[in-house]
């Protein structure tokens, strides 16, 4: 990485419908129990809270951050993998499989890291912009690391949002590929119906039982749309008093079965003895912090960008009806969200 500032790190995020925000830092991570409430800035987590999140403070000079983005360069460094193969996929899917039918786990996430190539002339704040006129609804992220390299992605899944004592969250599982029809007319299959609920009454059952929330609200199951996938969501709206801390709520909700799986001390132990890479920041959470406001987003549909390849990063839920090639084919549809961008650069 070149870098010409004393910037450790440094992010832009376009939130739905939004305009842009910069931050900075000079600083590495810090404990996520060090967040606290009266916080103002960007927070940057990966999968494992436990490595650190990093925290970021606002960057009144966006020009600034823009254009030290679009000189700044990725060099070869060590990746997280190699791009996971079928073999690899296939072997790890069917120790999971086992594990589904012989022992308490429910529910599994299974991620791997697909490769393809850019053009050396092509920078990462092009990609960001393309995803941002691409994707008006979903939240756009561009995060850069001295060692770290360089993150984009574009999420459709709120992990949390609060403001003026009202807060609200999401459950999004079950994948099923676009083929333009109406939404109100798709057909969902057992196993994305028993993954969705898994993740409803997690997120639900974590909520009723958080001090500081009053009252909660869940709508029913839609059908709703993220680039080139379906998904099956329920939304939940609380209300909070004076004794909420958002901090708190993120470490019992995070990961959610959508991203680990369930129960979660399980899931977290297949993954740890079966996913051939690390995840990194894949599956962590991002967002905005202040003292009376919190928009979090689960770090979906993300890269990491290379000098001249790209690795995406996408997984999908095994539950034990599960059939290994179309787990695999579903990961494939989710990565079309950031390749079709990548071709237009």
């Amino acid at each position: 990485m070149v870098w010409n500032d004393n910037w450790q790190a440094i992010a832009l995020v376009r939130f739905p419908q939004s305009g842009v925000l910069a931050f900075s830092t000079d600083s590495g991570t810090i404990p996520f129990n060090e967040l606290s409430s009266d916080k103002t800035g960007f927070v940057y987590s990966p999968f494992r809270v436990e490595e650190g999140v990093y925290f970021l403070n606002p960057e009144k000079d966006l020009h600034r951050v823009f254009n030290f983005i679009q000189t700044c360069e990725q060099q070869s460094s060590k990746a997280d993998g190699p791009a996971t193969t079928l073999h690899q996929y296939r072997h790890a899917a069917e120790a999971m499989l086992n594990q589904l039918h012989h022992n308490e786990l429910k529910k599994v996430i299974l991620s791997r890291i697909i490769e393809t190539p850019h053009a050396l002339a092509a920078k990462a704040k092009d990609l960001f912009d393309l995803l941002c006129a691409e994707y008006p609804k979903a939240c756009i992220h561009i995060f850069v690391h001295r060692e770290k390299g360089i993150w984009l992605g574009a999420t459709p899944e709120t992990l949390l949002q609060w403001e003026n004592n009202q807060l609200t969250t999401a459950a999004i599982a079950g994948t099923a590929r676009y083929e333009n029809v109406e939404l109100s007319s798709v057909k969902w299959g057992e196993k994305e119906v028993e993954e969705h609920q898994l993740v409803s009454e997690y997120i639900a059952d974590v909520l009723w039982k958080q001090p500081g929330i009053d009252w909660l609200e869940g709508n029913n199951v839609e059908t709703m749309r993220a680039g080139s996938v379906l998904h099956l969501i329920s939304r939940f709206k609380a209300y909070t008093n004076s004794s909420f801390q958002w901090p708190d709520l993120v470490k019992k909700l995070h990961p959610t079965p959508a991203v680990c799986g369930f129960p979660l001390k399980e899931a977290l132990l297949s993954i740890e003895q079966n996913e051939p890479h690390q995840r990194s920041f894949y599956t962590g959470f991002f967002g905005t912090c202040a003292p009376n406001s919190v928009k979090l987003f689960v770090n979906l549909r993300c890269l990491r960008w290379f000098n001249d390849k790209v690795q995406i990063y996408v997984g999908g839920g095994l539950t034990a009806p599960s059939v290994v090639e179309s787990e695999w084919d579903e990961t494939t549809y989710k990565s079309l969200t950031l390749l079709n961008v990548l071709e237009k650069l």
